[in-house]
């Protein structure tokens, strides 16, 4: 049984930064470079929890390839693919979990992890935990890749539904789907997850039943965090709601009035 804690590790608030950024595509290592430039840009702010969107440790693969595909169209993009992939640990990590350490932040990385056991060349989705002590916390495998993400990613299991403790209270998080996914979010409830991140690919609500529906059933409510955002899409919330908080962050380069502009995000969980 999960022992007691006190809510956010008994503080009144914390601040959560949200890195909506573009990174370097299928570049591991200018994408390392400019996580660690967001990270201290965070801790900067004040920020005690950073969050990166899904994969963007370096790279969603948008292109799809069939039958009917002329495989060697598709070569180059399939090494990169793979070469950008993350090894934990690694000497990558490491930059990572530095830089964590130096600012004093608890960061959530959502990778493209490549299988450290030797001879395995499976890719996983993966959210990559590391605590502001510069440790490794652990890491989340996305259960079951959507749709034609099968072609790119392997499959997690249960030993990947796990809660981190934390001085800013436990947290865990979920990828895309998975959060509609009940005994998922059942499993992540029942050991007492205080901060709940949610991270998605670029959808926009009113588009996408995902959403709106993690949107309805976590009686979000959503308020964007500057003025000029006009869309849920560009929004990073956090509502102190039913128990526990829950964080949902949106991927990638930020869309506002139909320009791109990146920025770091701050709120405070209340």
């Amino acid at each position: 049984m999960t022992s007691k804690q006190a809510i956010l590790g008994g503080r009144e608030k914390v601040k959560v930064a949200i890195a909506q950024v573009s990174n370097k595509y299928l570049d591991r290592e200018a994408s390392i470079t400019k996580a660690i430039e967001v990270i201290q840009e965070a801790a900067a702010n004040r920020a005690e929890l950073l969050v990166f969107p899904e994969v963007w440790l370096a790279g969603y693969p948008y292109w799809t390839e069939g039958w009917d595909s002329h495989m060697p169209d598709w070569v180059n993009g399939r090494v990169r693919f793979h070469d950008a992939a993350l090894v934990i640990p690694s000497e990558d990590t490491e930059r990572l979990a530095i830089a964590a350490r130096n600012a004093d932040i608890h960061v959530v990385m959502g990778c493209n992890e490549m299988d450290a056991r030797p001879g395995v060349q499976t890719i996983y989705n993966t959210l990559l935990f590391i605590g502001r002590d510069g440790k490794l916390l652990g890491k989340h495998r996305k259960l079951i890749p959507t749709f034609t993400e099968r072609m790119f990613w392997g499959q997690g299991d249960s030993r990947d539904l796990a809660v981190f403790e934390t001085d800013i209270g436990r947290i865990g998080g979920l990828i895309c789907g998975e959060n509609l996914m009940t005994t998922a979010r059942a499993a992540m409830a029942a050991q007492g997850e205080h901060i709940h991140i949610a991270v998605f690919g670029r959808v926009s609500v009113g588009k996408s039943a995902t959403l709106n529906a993690l949107l309805g059933e976590s009686r979000f409510s959503t308020s964007p965090l500057h003025g000029e955002t006009k869309s849920v899409q560009m929004g990073a919330w956090v509502e102190y709601d039913a128990g526990g908080v829950f964080l949902l962050d949106t991927p990638g380069i930020n869309e506002v009035d139909g320009e791109e502009r990146e920025r770091v995000a701050h709120e405070v969980a209340a």
